[in-house]
């Protein structure tokens, strides 16, 4: 009996070490799994394990269509995989070197550890074992430019993974977007007068800028005019990969010019919308030694930005290129150019046993001109409510900015994931 306690102890503790050991960057490699059928032959090959011993789920559960798989391999002997980690920002599964190849084909283990031959991304959050921390950054990596839910629903954003309609292969690695503005170039909601509708994953955006259909104010003008930019119709494209972030877009005057609810089709009618954009940041961690993830997650996206702003107007029922503003002020172009570094700031309080943080914040500065602020508060991981302010710092506004505004909106979070 004392032989069979002790055996016990050891294996339970051998797997509490073993979950969590802290794996050296130098001897080790790893990277996530995302070329679709892999993982798909990642998934049988664990439930064809499961339905041969059913008694082992509680230590290996099903995968889901959501998990991601993270494969490490040693540069001592490069020809196997040392583990195989599959789950969730929350929690993962460690499969260790022997049940790699119980489980796993031969042919299989070989085609996962040649990592250059299929798409894969970093996985460098290993290397410290599954902290906070990681799951803090994936959170805000993921509010950023995807989504932490199924559905995400607000006022001003919109995102449905494909996986809440289909139970097709890599379902959950897509989705629909829609959204109002831009906040990486300081235009939030209405200001830009365009509604992005798109396609998107963790990597990439595409899709088509049109006129805004709500005009309506989520707000309030603190200080200042209530200007906005009128609508255009176009695309953009976004690409986020190893801490670069960048978007650009372009477009033009939507004809006619009567349907879109942002211009007053008039003689003298004044037109500015956004022909050329683009922005690009970079993602530094603030490491845990200097904030302990116990209190929170911050990231900085130190970048630069640039947009073009055309100016239009109507005469005699024709849109012609304009070289002056409603209050007299001379453009040497047609266009005017706003550009510089930008700044921004993403952190989060510390994420709760239930998934999520209670805070999120944003704050943002181009160059010293546009500073904006974001606070968002969770009530529970399926609502939250929001409140951005907006900030032009100069005394010479233009015609298509507003001095000081704040907005409000309402986030909807649902999740059907099995």
């Amino acid at each position: 009996m004392k032989k069979i306690i002790t055996i016990l102890i050891f294996t339970i503790f051998n797997g509490i070490f073993a979950q969590f050991e802290k794996l050296d960057p130098i001897k080790y490699e790893a990277w996530s799994v995302e070329y679709i059928q892999y993982r798909l032959l990642v998934e049988k090959s664990i439930k064809d394990y499961l339905d041969l011993h059913p008694n082992d789920i509680s230590n290996l559960p099903l995968f889901k269509r959501t998990d991601r798989i993270i494969i490490i391999r040693s540069n001592l002997n490069s020809d196997e995989i040392y583990q195989i980690w599959y789950g969730n920002d929350i929690n993962y599964t460690v499969i260790d070197y022997e049940r790699v190849k119980w489980i796993f084909g031969r042919t299989l283990r070989k085609t996962l550890v040649e990592k250059d031959k299929y798409f894969y991304s970093d996985a460098q959050f290993v290397f410290e074992g599954f902290k906070e921390n990681h799951r803090g950054i994936s959170y805000i990596n993921n509010a950023y430019k995807w989504s932490n839910s199924d559905v995400f629903l607000s006022y001003g954003k919109i995102v449905t993974k494909l996986s809440t309609f289909s139970n097709a292969p890599g379902s959950s690695d897509f989705g629909l977007t829609y959204s109002l503005g831009n906040d990486d170039i300081g235009l939030p909601y209405r200001t830009m007068g365009n509604m992005k509708i798109g396609i998107l994953n963790k990597y990439f955006a595409i899709g088509l800028r049109l006129p805004q259909l709500l005009t309506s104010l989520n707000g309030k003008i603190v200080e200042g005019d209530d200007n906005i930019l009128n609508g255009s119709v176009g695309g953009y494209g976004a690409f986020h990969h190893s801490g670069i972030n960048t978007e650009f877009g372009f477009s033009s005057l939507n004809e006619p010019i009567g349907n879109d609810p942002t211009i007053a089709v008039g003689d003298s009618s004044y037109i500015n919308f956004i022909n050329v954009y683009g922005n690009i940041n970079y993602s530094i961690i603030i490491p845990p030694k200097v904030i302990n993830p116990k209190y929170g997650t911050v990231i900085l996206r130190p970048g630069f930005f640039y947009y073009s702003v055309a100016h239009r107007d109507i005469v005699g029922g024709v849109v012609n290129d304009r070289l002056t503003s409603p209050n007299g002020k001379i453009y040497d172009t047609p266009e005017s150019h706003l550009k510089g570094v930008s700044l921004r700031v993403d952190a989060i309080s510390r994420i709760n046993k239930y998934g999520f943080p209670r805070f999120e914040i944003t704050s943002q500065t181009l160059g010293i001109r546009n500073i904006l602020g974001k606070l968002v508060f969770n009530i529970t991981k399926s609502i939250g409510i929001s409140g951005t302010v907006n900030y032009t710092n100069s005394n010479e506004i233009e015609e298509w900015e507003s001095k000081n505004s704040v907005y409000f909106d309402i986030n909807m979070k649902f999740d059907f994931a099995d």
